[in-house]
């Protein structure tokens, strides 16, 4: 239909929305101006302001750009808007440490799978493994590690195994 808007679901309104917050809160912090964001993205100052003030909507290519610009960390952000539901854990040191440790748990898990083994035990295998767990300490510091072994090894557990 000529002349009409492309229809967007509501789902994807809501998560444009959502990391419009955080592109404009990470903004804020960095205290990036307009005539450098304007440079950036290619596009006028004046439509710039207005995505700032919020009087603007923000589409993916832009929203794209300034994720880029302002070094979001694209897979904690996804962690934060689209699993958890909410974009202000992004800026929370302990989502940022636990984000981290399951993107660093993935990694491993993903690195140790072989096709000639059983996915089930290749799984258990890089959950829990020691180098998996030793990796997820280097990487994502110790207190996350802690708190998982609180949890992996609670009698409640280790019965349920037995």
């Amino acid at each position: 239909m000529p002349g009409h808007a492309f229809l967007v679901s509501p789902h994807n309104v809501a998560l444009l929305e959502a990391y419009k917050h955080v592109i404009l809160e990470a903004w804020h912090r960095q205290n990036i101006t307009n005539a450098e964001v304007a440079a950036f993205i290619g596009r006028g100052t004046s439509l710039v302001s207005k995505i700032r003030n919020g009087r603007a909507p923000i589409c993916s290519k832009i929203a794209n750009l300034l994720i880029e610009l302002f070094a979001l960390d694209r897979a904690r952000l996804f962690l934060a808007i689209e699993i958890a539901g909410n974009g202000d854990l992004y800026f929370d040191p302990a989502f940022k440490n636990a984000s981290h440790a399951a993107v660093v748990f993935l990694q491993d898990l993903v690195t140790t799978l072989d096709a000639d083994e059983d996915a089930d035990k290749r799984a258990i295998f890089a959950a829990f493994s020691k180098p998996t767990i030793e990796r997820v300490a280097r990487e994502a510091g110790h207190s996350v590690v802690e708190q998982f072994s609180v949890h992996l090894h609670s009698p409640a557990r280790q019965q349920a195994a037995g």
